[in-house]
Parts: structure tokens; C-alpha cells; sequence
């Protein structure tokens, strides 16, 4: 247990698919996966930078509409804590 806490201490890259799970897209969204919730948008996106070119402005307005949350601010840090949350469960044997 001591070790899984530990590897659960510091700075994580999560992938999109992982932190943004069906899960959670269902419980959140109108959208299966964050590749759905791409492909219904007005964006192309085939790669990170695609994504990242995205401007916050507009895509916050589309987070908005299509989900349960405010912005993308959120919607990341909702999905980081849910992330977090199992991972410590998982840890603790829960």
C-alpha cells in the first residue's frame, strides 16, 4: 500500500483517454468519448497540436453547451480529481 501511495505522490501525465474515460463521458456529456465530443465539433482534430489550436474562447462555449460543466478548466480538473480519487482507492484496496 505504502508503495502505491508513493507512486501516486508528484506530477502525472495522464493520457486523454484514460483521464477523459467512457465513464465519465457518459456521466458528464452527451458524448460516448472525448474522440466523439471532437468529431461533433466544428474542429478537425487529428493530433495534440490540433487540439491545442483549438481557441479557449469558442471551446469553452462548446464544453459548455455539451456538458455539464462551465469550461474546460473544469470539465480537466473534474476529470483529474476522478483520476486521483480511483487511483487512491485502488491504493488503499477500496
Amino acid at each position: 500500500m505504502e508503495r502505491e501511495a508513493k507512486n501516486l505522490d508528484g506530477r502525472h501525465e495522464v493520457p486523454f483517454d484514460e483521464l477523459f474515460n467512457a465513464a465519465f463521458m457518459r456521466r458528464y456529456t452527451t458524448f460516448s468519448s472525448l474522440d466523439d465530443m471532437l468529431e461533433q465539433s466544428e474542429w478537425t482534430v487529428e493530433s495534440a497540436e490540433d487540439f491545442y489550436a483549438i481557441p479557449d474562447e469558442p471551446w469553452d462555449s462548446y464544453v459548455a453547451k455539451t456538458t455539464q460543466f462551465e469550461n474546460w478548466v473544469d470539465m480537466y480538473e473534474t476529470a483529474g480529481q476522478e483520476w486521483m480519487e480511483e487511483k487512491v482507492k485502488k491504493a488503499l484496496d477500496l
